[in-house]
This record gives structure tokens, sequence and C-alpha cells, in this order.
């Protein structure tokens, strides 16, 4: 399983819970390549909506990748 993939189970199983939702996100964009983020963003973005779709961009601006505006 890949790094992405993984990261997706184990956002989907936390989902329920705000706070656990957050830490396991920033440690999806922690973990995956700067190649995996846009395909993480688009995830999030269909599989948990445009709030999460946010802060997972959010976190993203701490690495050094160079991701478009949003």
């Amino acid at each position: 399983m890949k790094t992405l993939e993984y990261h997706e189970v184990v956002l989907k199983k936390v989902s329920f819970n705000d706070e656990l939702l957050k830490k396991e996100l920033e440690k999806a964009v922690r973990n995956t390549t700067c190649s995996e983020q846009p395909a993480l963003l688009a995830w999030c973005a269909k599989e948990l909506g445009p709030k999460y779709e946010k802060i997972a961009a959010f976190y993203m601006k701490d690495k050094d990748c160079a991701l478009p505006n949003k």
C-alpha cells in the first residue's frame, strides 16, 4: 500500500472526530511526497469536503512543495 493510500484509509476511519482528523491530516501532509499532495487535496475535497481541503492546503504551506494558491 502506498503512503497516500494508507493515509486515505486512516483519514476515513477517524473522520468521525474533528480533532483526530486534523491531527491525521497533518501527518498525511507531512508523510506524503510533493507529487502526491495534489492528489491528497483532491481526495480531501471529494471525501471530506472543502473545509478539510483548506486545512490540508494550510498544512502544506509549511512544506517546500510548490502548490498553487487556493
